[in-house]
């Protein structure tokens, strides 16, 4: 009896383990599967302008291949880790900050909105954390049905659990908003007040993801990006130069002794127009270049951090969105409103037509 006791109890622990690998092996596998590479973007109808606007959620491969539409809104962003997306509603009893898993089950409102007559817009694509729980940004600005829009953008931090954490009435206008690689603190950028002084420049102002009320300046700077390498962020140049001239500052942690990255002028004699954010893989900073006139076409350009050399990949586009992982393929939004995948090489791939704010996790 105590041997086939002892043969029962080990058959029972094997069970056991057996039945706890299997379940940890489809875990594992479901979770890869909901963290797998997407796109997301907004399809509008072609040639039409709605105000208040209300387009098609859009979720496909990263290559572009099987879209779907997941929900009526605008302004989408997928969050890293490829689960979730946040987006605007304007519809009539919907309108705000909602956030829907790429299926398009499980869609909640995180934020409301209640004024009448009035569209979801924002300045600045919203920010999501590294670990994905996590948005701040310019959560909503009304917009009357002149399509014309308020400048007075509350920016909020919400965690997707849990709602509102805080709001910062006086961050206005925001330029740029970014979370450190541990997901523990964020930076905002303050731009500089309406003026016609062009040597005014903005700030940066830090915050704590668990006491975010309290906001720390940082200095002078805008357009903030936060990867491995540091935190880069943008401001007029110190050269004595035309202060259309931008320069790119990096620091190692916030608050440290900046070193240049980007003064004056690009190689072929373009301007910073703009920071997109890092490639994680070779840790390259995405930005882009422009010629410094009134046309809507930006260069994207890869800044090496450790030599300080550009790479130019050749199309120029109306938007930069993202680079990928390995800092081989840049997203973006042509002149004819495509999604576009550029390659160093100049190697174009159309990902879909009539469609705009797009971003992806590939």
């Amino acid at each position: 009896m105590l041997i086939r006791g002892g043969l029962l109890a080990r058959r029972y622990f094997l069970i056991r383990c057996t039945v706890v690998v299997m379940c940890g092996v489809l875990v594992a596998l479901a979770s890869a599967r909901s963290a797998q590479a997407v796109l997301v973007y907004e399809r509008q109808r072609p040639s039409v302008s709605q105000i208040p606007r209300q387009g098609m959620i859009v979720v496909a491969n990263d290559d572009g291949s099987n879209p779907r539409v997941i929900a009526k809104g605008t302004f989408p962003v997928v969050a890293p880790d490829g689960r979730h997306v946040a987006f605007f509603a304007g519809h009539s009893g919907g309108r705000g900050l909602w956030v829907v898993r790429v299926d398009g089950s499980h869609r909640r409102r995180l934020v409301r909105h209640t004024a009448p007559r009035t569209n979801f817009e924002i300045y600045n694509p919203l920010a999501w954390s590294p670990d994905s729980r996590y948005i701040v940004g310019n959560i909503a600005t009304p917009c009357l049905a002149s399509g014309h829009c308020g400048t007075n953008v509350p920016v909020t931090l919400v965690n997707i659990g849990r709602g509102v954490l805080a709001r910062y009435p006086d961050i206005d206008p925001l330029d740029g908003a970014a979370f450190s690689p541990d997901s523990r603190r964020f930076v905002l950028g303050q731009a500089p007040p309406n003026s016609p002084n062009p040597n005014l420049v903005g700030t940066l102002k830090l915050a704590k993801t668990p006491r975010p009320k309290h906001l720390r300046s940082l200095g002078p700077g805008e357009v903030p990006a936060w990867g491995q390498p540091g935190l880069a962020y943008m401001r007029p140049n110190t050269d004595g130069l035309d202060p259309s001239f931008n320069e790119i500052d990096l620091v190692a942690a916030p608050g440290g002794v900046p070193r240049p990255l980007f003064r004056g002028k690009a190689p072929n004699g373009d301007r910073l127009a703009v920071i997109v954010g890092w490639a994680n893989g070779p840790g390259d900073l995405l930005a882009g270049v422009d010629d410094g006139s009134t046309k809507r076409d930006i260069q994207p350009v890869l800044i090496d951090p450790r030599t300080r050399t550009m790479k130019y990949f050749p199309p120029k586009l109306t938007r930069i969105s993202a680079i990928s992982r390995d800092g081989s393929t840049v997203l973006g939004e042509s002149l004819q409103r495509e999604v576009v995948a550029v390659r160093a090489d100049g190697t174009v791939k159309v990902l879909a037509s009539h469609a705009d704010s797009v971003t992806w996790t590939s």
